[in-house]
């Protein structure tokens, strides 16, 4: 499942496509930046092919937990 995650984290730049944050891997996420919204990445990593968890991947940008919390809550 780590590698998985390495790799796609690896193919989107492997930093936070807002902010550049590149220091733990743990607190990059993926956001997908379609209306083809395949389902939560970490489920799909987990329990899906690695061909199907790239596939999905690709459908993403790459953010921090911090840009991604704040790209959710737009706002408040």
């Amino acid at each position: 499942m780590r590698r998985i995650k390495a790799e796609i984290i690896n193919f989107l730049g492997g930093r936070c496509s807002k902010c550049g944050y590149d220091k733990c891997r743990a607190a990059l996420e993926f956001h997908h930046n379609t209306s083809d919204k395949g389902g939560d990445m970490a489920y799909i990593i987990k329990n899906k092919s690695r061909e199907k968890a790239l596939k999905e991947g690709k459908k993403c940008i790459l953010l921090c937990a911090n840009c991604h919390r704040e790209l959710h809550n737009r706002g408040s």
